[in-house]
């Protein structure tokens, strides 16, 4: 008898979409219950599934624990070869132009505080417009353990900075940002011209999940000119930056992109000094570089990025 990894050539006959299918499922919800409402078991039958899949792999593959089940080394392992072969026999069985509004699955990204709301709310809407069975998972992006989850198959999709990206990944440039200016529309200094010294005179509003010790690229600017400014206020994230800035007298430098999605009772204006800014990109692994599903996904990214789309 010959084996393949861990399963007899004589057992592949025992291999069928579905099984695969639930062990894909089981391994994104770790838990059995959870795992059989989205394929529409029982439980009882979702654990005949997974004693099928033990027998089939000849390995536990997933344990209990407190909080669900956790998946074994060589459930890790197997993982993404689960999922890039249920994505293989999708392509052959659907052999036919892509239609997002008949697809379903889970797409799992990973990215940061800056792009949800700069570009995962806005982009949303449109997405669930022309897929409305597919499911979007945000995780957040992680630099030290990012590698390890997309090969383990639990992200498909990075939105990043490149430089906290693996550069084993496909990517693609989605748009250039940079920083402007924002201050409540009756603040008192509006109407007035920033200079560097008003500018600099102001009380900030600083966005660092570092806390003040983080040198912005605003406050590396400053530095170049032999300036700084004063921290009034210091927040982990862009979530409600705007709305703050709205009920203060405080000033934010802030992404061009959250500014835009929230520009309501605001003045926007550019800072009297060059901040540099960055560019924003999206990654991902072979595993669904071809995938249909995946392709559609990134082309409506890049599409949604660009100045003036609709979204």
């Amino acid at each position: 008898m010959y084996f393949v990894g861990n399963i007899a050539m004589s057992d592949i006959s025992r291999i069928d979409g579905k099984l695969l299918r639930a062990f894909d499922v089981l391994f994104e919800e770790r838990s059995v219950s959870r795992a059989a409402v989205r394929l529409n078991m029982t439980q009882q039958g979702m654990s005949g599934v997974l004693q099928r899949l033990r027998d089939l792999f000849l390995d536990t593959l997933f344990v209990r624990a407190s909080h669900g089940v956790v998946p074994t080394p060589r459930a890790l392992e197997l993982a993404p070869l689960v999922k890039a072969a249920i994505e293989s026999l999708n392509a052959v069985i659907t052999a036919r132009p892509f239609d997002p509004a008949q697809a379903s699955g889970t797409i799992n990204i990973a990215t940061s505080d800056y792009a949800l709301s700069a570009f995962i709310s806005p982009f949303f809407r449109r997405f669930k417009e022309l897929a409305p069975n597919v499911r979007l998972v945000v995780l957040p992006r992680n630099a030290d353990n990012l590698g390890k989850n997309i090969r383990n198959g639990r992200i498909d999709l990075a939105l990043s900075l490149p430089r906290f990206l693996p550069t084993t990944l496909h990517r693609q440039k989605l748009f250039d940002e940079k920083y402007l200016c924002a201050i409540r529309a009756d603040h008192p200094l509006a109407g007035t011209t920033f200079d560097l010294d008003t500018f600099c005179a102001c009380e900030h509003l600083l966005i660092s999940s570092a806390g003040d010790e983080y040198m912005t690229t605003t406050d590396i600017a400053l530095a170049r000119l032999n300036r700084s400014r004063s921290i009034g206020l210091t927040i982990p994230n862009y979530g409600v930056a705007t709305d703050i800035i709205r009920q203060t007298d405080l000033i934010g430098v802030l992404p061009q992109s959250i500014l835009r999605s929230g520009r309501r009772n605001l003045l926007i204006f550019p800072p009297p000094m060059e901040v540099e800014g960055f560019e924003f990109v999206m990654a991902w692994p072979e595993r669904v570089h071809a995938a249909p599903i995946h392709v559609w996904f990134r082309n409506l990214c890049a599409k949604l990025a660009r100045p003036n789309s609709e979204t």
